[in-house]
Parts: C-alpha cells; sequence; structure tokens
C-alpha cells in the first residue's frame, strides 16, 4: 500500500521503511515525493544525504533523527 493508491482512503497510517545497506554504506534512493505524508528518518547503521525538491542537499547521520511535517495544503 502507498500513500497515493489505498493509502489515500486509509489516511492518516503509518508507513515503516526498513531499509539494510552493506558493508555500512548508505542507499541511494534518488529523488521521490512522498506524497503528502509527514516522516521521520531514523538511521541506524549508516549516514544518509538526500536531497530536497528546493535543491537543498540533507545529511542524516548515523543515529541522528530528521522529521519533515506533511505539507499543508
Amino acid at each position: 500500500m502507498s500513500p497515493g493508491d489505498i493509502g489515500q482512503l486509509t489516511k492518516p497510517f503509518i508507513f515503516l521503511d526498513y531499509v539494510e545497506a552493506p558493508g555500512g554504506g548508505g542507499p541511494n534512493f534518488g529523488f521521490h515525493p512522498h506524497s503528502g505524508i509527514a516522516t521521520l528518518t531514523y538511521p541506524l547503521t549508516f549516514d544518509m544525504q538526500h536531497e530536497t525538491s528546493s535543491g537543498q542537499v540533507d545529511v542524516v547521520r548515523q543515529g541522528g533523527i530528521e522529521w519533515m511535517p506533511r505539507p499543508r495544503r
């Protein structure tokens, strides 16, 4: 289920995405929209970097936390 399909009918809901990266290196997600959902990022075993839709590059260090609230409409 994703936020854009049946998730639209069941909001609010929790979407858990567990990722393991080989060798301690972070995954490369590339650009992907979050479809109007809030996200909490907590990388346990690697640093991660991502680019926002405005072009800003953010880094979340291992053991750090990033909270991105749901965009207001």
